[in-house]
């Protein structure tokens, strides 16, 4: 057991500092098989001909960020000690759980709402969860979808996935 000192009195602490490794490790292997998942569907898309210029060049790319982040994490993350156990406990459980979710939901909700609402959702609802301000998870979900539309649809003029549901809406 550590010690800290509070106001020249020595009151005994516990640390468990492998518990938000293994939480943590968790994540990134968690994250890096949400994108293999993803960059294996993205494959599935069309490349267009020259490369990089049909529907699946964007996730194709995305998919490849996605992975490499998950392994680079995974890899950058401290061994947890043996008696830390493989899956975290309690509240940190849940938040694993829950990024798990957040990621299978971004995957499945994008053919439906798009890349601009689903990114937003995903990322207000990823910054919260990662004990982020609402102020900023806000900034942040607002920023970035508009940074892409900025940077693709306006300055490259490629035409992003708009989804079933928000073109339908669009439309008519």
């Amino acid at each position: 057991m550590d010690q800290m000192t509070v106001v020249g009195t020595e009151v005994p602490i516990e640390v468990n500092a492998s518990a938000p490794v293994t939480g943590a490790r968790l994540a990134s292997v968690i994250l890096t098989a949400a994108g293999l998942f993803y960059l294996y569907h993205a494959s599935q898309l069309p490349l267009g001909d020259p490369p990089g210029t049909g529907v699946g060049a964007i996730p194709l790319l995305m998919g490849i960020c996605w992975l490499a982040f998950g392994a680079y994490s995974a890899l950058r993350i401290p061994k947890a000690s043996p008696e830390s156990g493989l899956w975290p406990r309690g509240h940190e459980a849940l938040r694993v759980l829950a990024t798990l979710l957040l990621c299978v939901t971004f995957i499945a909700a994008l053919p439906f709402f798009g890349i601009f609402l689903t990114t937003a959702i995903f990322l207000l609802l990823m910054a919260r969860l990662a004990g982020s301000p609402w102020k900023s998870a806000l900034i942040l979900s607002v920023a970035t979808p508009a940074a892409f539309w900025v940077v693709f649809s306006w300055g490259l003029k490629v035409s992003l996935p708009y989804g079933s549901l928000v073109s339908d809406v669009l439309r008519g």
